[in-house]
């Protein structure tokens, strides 16, 4: 929360200086736009960032190309998120993520095509990623076309042709669901190959 009201106060003081600029002209505070080359923003307590080669902010939504975000993600740890594209809406607390998408934290690394992270109360609650994805933790690995991470229960939800290797076990089916850094796994219509 603190994190979106630094960047409202951004949006507030661009739109400011606008308004001097123009000297009280017209202007309809729904309709601004604002451009910005290697930007940057840091939450209050240092905990979260997004940085960005370039950034345009349009009323509630932040589009940005080279993106790099970090968010707390509760059982998850901090979670660092990479993209090519992204784009912020600040209103619903959603970033859609686009073109080699790559997630890092302590216990997790994942990548996919697309991805998009869901905030609550600025920490991430969900993520969806899809096209080409792979995930690993300390027990396993595993691919698939779609994934659904829960960072508060630290579950993996796995769909589209999704195989697992664990240990020197190949796990497929057609849903897997595990528990990130536990043995636990489940699997709706399973195949085992030793």
């Amino acid at each position: 929360m603190k994190f979106i009201i630094s960047v409202g106060g951004v949006i507030i003081f661009a739109l400011s200086v606008l308004m001097i600029i123009f000297e009280g002209k017209n202007i309809n505070v729904r309709d601004f736009k604002v451009e910005l080359e290697g930007s940057e923003a840091v939450s209050q307590d240092g905990r979260s960032y997004i940085y960005s080669n370039r950034t345009i902010l349009s009323n509630s939504i932040a589009y940005a190309q080279g993106s790099l975000f970090q968010f707390d993600a509760n059982r998850l740890d901090r979670v660092k998120v990479e993209a090519e594209k992204s784009v912020y809406n600040m209103k619903k607390g959603e970033i859609e993520l686009i073109g080699n998408v790559r997630l890092t934290s302590e216990r997790i690394y994942m990548e996919a095509k697309r991805a998009k992270v869901f905030l609550r109360e600025g920490k991430i609650a969900k993520i969806e990623g899809e096209g080409d994805v792979y995930i690993k933790d300390e027990v396993r690995e595993a691919k698939s076309r779609k994934i659904i991470i829960l960072p508060e229960e630290k579950k993996a939800v796995l769909t589209g042709d999704p195989e697992i290797l664990q240990g020197k076990v190949k796990i497929k089916g057609r849903t897997i669901t595990f528990h990130i850094g536990s043995d636990e796994v489940e699997v709706r219509d399973l195949e085992a190959e030793m």
